[in-house]
C-alpha cells in the first residue's frame, strides 16, 4: 500500500518509528511532516496527509499528535476522509470492518510505540465488510455532500472549461473534452485521459463528490497539467534512461520533479484564476503546505 503519514512535534518520534515499520513491511510511505521536534501546528501536516487519501494518491493515511484528537478533527474536515481515532486494536479492526475508515489517528502520549504498531497493522490488514455497513457509510458520505457546496452548474462549468481551453491555447492544437463522473465512489475531483498520438484529451470531473469547492480552479489546474504534458514526458524519459530502476537516486529524482511540477502547476493556475477567473475564491488545496520554489532548489543539491 501507499501510506501517507503526518504528525506534529509532539508525535514526531512515533511518526518516525511507524514510518520505519511501514517501510520494513514493504509499504510505500509519503511523509507529510513534521520533520523536527520544533513546535508546530498539527493542521499544517494532518491536512495534506488526509488530502492525499481523499485524492486517491494514497491508499490509507496515518495522522498523529499528542492525543490524536486534533489531527483526527483536521483530517475529518477533508471531503472523502473517514478518520478514526483508535487507541486499541479492536477499535482499529471495527472501524475498518464497519466504517471503511481510510485514515487512522493516534495519540503519542496516550499509547506506546509497540501498541501503536499493532494498531496500525490491524488497521491496514482488516478489510471493509460492505453489505449493510456500506449502506450506512453511504449515508455518512451523503451527510457530507449535503453540508458542502451548492450543486454544480454544469452548463456554467462547461462554458468556463471552453473558455480556459482557449485562454491557455490548448485548442485547436488539442481536441479536449469535458466529461462528468457521477460515481460517488470515484475518489478524485478531476483527472485526464490522454491520447498523445491523436492529441486528444478528456477531462473527467467529479459530479457526485468533488473534493474542492471551486471546480473552476480544478479545471484550470488540470488543463495546466495538459499544457505542460510535453515537459512531463520528456523529463520522465530522461529520469528513466539515466537512473536504474529501483535505485534511490531514481526515486529521489522522480519525487523532486513531480513535486516541483505540481507546485508550478498550482502556482500558475492560481495566477490565471486571479486574473481571469469567474470564481476567485482559491482553496490552495493540495499545495497549501508544500515547499516554496526557493526551498525546492535546496533539494536539487542532493542529486549529486
Amino acid at each position: 500500500m501507499n501510506i501517507s503519514i503526518a504528525s506534529d512535534h509532539g508525535a514526531y518520534a512515533l511518526k518516525e518509528r511507524l514510518k520505519a515499520h511501514l517501510l520494513e513491511q514493504g509499504h510505500q510511505v509519503t511523509d507529510c511532516g513534521t520533520n523536527t521536534t520544533d513546535s508546530c501546528d498539527y493542521p499544517d501536516f494532518a491536512r495534506p496527509a488526509a488530502q492525499l487519501v481523499a485524492d486517491g494518491k494514497c491508499d490509507r493515511g496515518v495522522v498523529l499528535c499528542t492525543t490524536g484528537i486534533g489531527v483526527s478533527m483536521t483530517a475529518n474536515k477533508v471531503k472523502g476522509v473517514r478518520c478514526a481515532l483508535c487507541h486499541d486494536p479492536l477499535s482499529a479492526e471495527m472501524t475498518r470492518r464497519h466504517n471503511d475508515a481510510n485514515v487512522l489517528a493516534m495519540g503519542a502520549e496516550i499509547i506506546g510505540g509497540n501498541l501503536a504498531q499493532r494498531i496500525l497493522d490491524v488497521f491496514l490488514s482488516t478489510e471493509f465488510e460492505g453489505g449493510r455497513h456500506q449502506r450506512r457509510v453511504d449515508k455518512v458520505m451523503e451527510t457530507e455532500r449535503e453540508g458542502g457546496s451548492a450543486a454544480m452548474d454544469r452548463d456554467t462549468l462547461q462554458e468556463r472549461f471552453d473558455y480556459w481551453c482557449k485562454k491557455l491555447r490548448l485548442t485547436p492544437g488539442w481536441d479536449v473534452k469535458l466529461e462528468w463522473v457521477d460515481d460517488p465512489e470515484w475518489r478524485k475531483t478531476g483527472d485526464f485521459k490522454i491520447d498523445c498520438t491523436d492529441r486528444k484529451a478528456i477531462l473527467m470531473l467529479n459530479a457526485a463528490n468533488p473534493r474542492q469547492e471551486n471546480l473552476e480552479e480544478d479545471i484550470v489546474h488540470e488543463l495546466m497539467h495538459l499544457k505542460l504534458y510535453p515537459l512531463d514526458q520528456v523529463t520522465e524519459a530522461l529520469i528513466t534512461s539515466h537512473f536504474e530502476e529501483g535505485a534511490p537516486a531514481r526515486s529521489f529524482a522522480y519525487r523532486q520533479f513531480f513535486t516541483s511540477l505540481e507546485i508550478t502547476v498550482e502556482e500558475l493556475a492560481k495566477c490565471f484564476l486571479l486574473e481571469f477567473g469567474e470564481d476567485r475564491e482559491l482553496s490552495f488545496g493540495r499545495c497549501a503546505k508544500e515547499k516554496s520554489f526557493n526551498e525546492l532548489y535546496d533539494g536539487l543539491n542532493n542529486l549529486e
